[in-house]
């Protein structure tokens, strides 16, 4: 399973972290991703990628539904604007179908 983000902020002097709600721990996580170091973007487009290496399956409900959320290192007196260019998620496995539905905006 793998997560692809393009997007830009206007504070490039904090790391970015994308977290998935563990349906096991019921909590946001990044445990069993490839990286937990988080992403130090430019304020131009950045690329931040990150697989889970194990346990993916916590990750995955029952229902399919996977939660995913950007969030920054910490609150700062400097309000950042994020721009998100692309967002997907992608999942190889033999025999199962995933439909994705994006409710927000």
């Amino acid at each position: 399973m793998e997560i692809l983000l393009k997007f830009r902020v206007t504070d490039a002097f904090e790391n970015w972290y994308l977290k998935a709600y563990n349906w096991t721990a019921m909590a946001y996580s990044d445990s069993g991703f490839n990286s937990t170091l988080g992403f130090l973007p430019t304020t131009g487009w950045d690329y931040y990628t990150l697989n889970f290496t194990d346990l993916w399956q916590s990750y995955v409900h029952n229902n399919g539904t996977i939660n995913v959320k950007l969030v920054d290192q910490g609150a700062d007196y400097e309000q950042t604007y994020v721009d998100i260019d692309f967002f997907g998620v992608r999942i190889e496995i033999n025999g199962t179908q995933f439909t994705f539905d994006n409710d927000g905006s």
